[in-house]
């Protein structure tokens, strides 16, 4: 999600772009700018929600979600 949500937040907003140019370090991985941060928890609370609630009638658009996702990183990567 990062990859794709980066761009087009650094084109609209300059506070994204302040956020993406800040960096914390983070204990098991060094040096992590503040919005891939921000980004990795909300996909983190993402699929966490989404493995919580698979069996429930609403839970496609999560797996819609989650697999168009993995889907697009593995053509551009």
């Amino acid at each position: 999600m990062n990859a794709f949500s980066l761009p087009i937040h650094l084109r609209k907003s300059k506070k994204v772009q302040n956020w993406s140019q800040k960096v914390v370090n983070v204990p098991w991985s060094g040096e992590v700018s503040i919005y891939s941060l921000v980004v990795l928890l909300f996909c983190v609370a993402f699929a966490v929600f989404w493995a919580a609630t698979r069996q429930e009638s609403y839970s496609w658009v999560g797996q819609d979600t989650l697999k168009s996702y993995i889907i697009v990183t593995t053509m551009v990567g």
